[in-house]
């Protein structure tokens, strides 16, 4: 599509149409969504020479361009430029530079923009505060963060609960969750509804911090506002009942969420193939794990060839050192692998009826518990 444009502009310049602004625009837009921005560059300065100047937008698009393909110091040269062309800068050429260099945590680079932009007479709209935010929470300057955000909210700039998000977020994450909650409880009173990602947030925080009962109970009320559980949060949740031992209300947890057509992920099926081959693990847990239909519900559910793969690997990685330091033991364990998941590369051995008699009584039950986990992961391919 985008040669076919080319084409037609090199036309109308043959044919003496000369083009527009827009037109040049739509071209350079093209070019830097398909990350082409040695060709948008060239095409730039065809505008330049055609008596064409660039614009805000034009310029904008260049620099959206090259903060996507990770060429900061080229969107700033570009930056640069624009004064020297007339151009003034808008509030979207800044917010383009601050969410680049947040992700690229250069955060001094990026507070400076921010004043910059009130200095210059600019409103920070929604994307300008919610970047500055969002990158002082995920490079640990949580305290910096709450007293911009306290700034914002002074100014009458913090409306949306995207802000509440971001802050809740970063709190929970610094294992603030006192914190996080009182945010949470005064939405309602600040005429803010949390959202699924709210929810979210403070759901994996609880878990975190092996508050499971209020997580659950957070659970039941976002379904009562109007905000339904999907599989994310039934996986959160079910995982922070598995990895704090509660493993019961994990696994009925799992019978409500399939139940409601959702999906175990990779990680949930993961930690379920690591109880299986985990000798501590119950009996009746390793039952449940094993009747038909938990298995006819994973299957149904699960992605079956990185999913059940990775689980069966995490299996074997969980091995005491001891009992697959032999070379012996290990090649059984690599060529069950490439039989199971590369058959084209095994002689056909199958690990199951060659282990090694070196095994010994000591460590058996390392490869016991080990082999209901295969025996599970073959059930689930069949």
């Amino acid at each position: 599509m985008i040669e076919e444009a080319n084409s037609i502009l090199k036309l109308m310049i043959d044919k003496g149409v000369v083009p527009n602004i827009i037109t040049y625009s739509s071209l350079l837009d093209g070019y830097c969504l398909r990350g082409q921005m040695h060709e948008a560059s060239k095409l730039m300065d065809l505008m330049v020479r055609k008596d064409c100047q660039p614009d805000v937008v034009s310029f904008n698009t260049m620099i959206n361009g090259y903060c996507k393909a990770k060429n900061l110091d080229q969107a700033f040269n570009l930056f640069h430029e624009m004064s020297s062309k007339g151009v003034t800068p808008d509030v979207v050429t800044y917010n383009t530079l601050m969410d680049s260099l947040c992700k690229d945590s250069r955060l001094r680079e990026a507070l400076h923009l921010f004043g910059e932009i009130q200095a210059q007479g600019l409103s920070p709209n929604v994307v300008t505060c919610a970047s500055v935010l969002d990158g002082l929470c995920k490079n640990g300057r949580l305290n910096e963060a709450v007293a911009i955000f306290a700034e914002l909210e002074r100014k009458g700039l913090i409306s949306d609960i995207v802000f509440y998000n971001i802050l809740i977020d970063g709190m929970c994450e610094e294992g603030r969750l006192k914190d996080a909650a009182n945010i949470f409880s005064r939405l309602l009173s600040k005429g803010l509804q949390p959202d699924c990602k709210t929810y979210t947030i403070m759901i994996k925080g609880l878990c975190k911090k092996g508050k499971l009962t209020q997580a659950s109970q957070l659970l039941a009320k976002m379904e009562e506002h109007g905000c339904y559980p999907d599989g994310v949060r039934y996986n959160i949740l079910v995982r922070g009942f598995l990895c704090n031992n509660e493993v019961t209300q994990g696994l009925q947890l799992i019978d409500v969420m399939t139940g409601r057509g959702f999906s175990p992920d990779a990680d949930t099926t993961s930690s379920l193939f690591d109880l299986l081959s985990n000798e501590q693990t119950e009996k009746s847990v390793k039952e449940w794990l094993q009747k038909p239909r938990s298995l006819t519900r994973l299957k149904s559910h699960s992605h079956l060839g990185s999913t059940m793969t990775y689980g069966v690997v995490a299996g074997i990685r969980q091995l005491p050192a001891v009992s697959v330091a032999s070379t012996c033991q290990n090649s059984y364990l690599i060529a069950w692998y490439h039989h199971r998941i590369h058959p084209r590369r095994s002689n056909g051995l199958d690990l199951r009826t060659q282990l090694p008699a070196s095994v010994g009584r000591r460590h058996s039950h390392d490869f016991t518990n080990l082999l209901d986990a295969l025996h599970l992961f073959d059930k689930m391919t069949v």
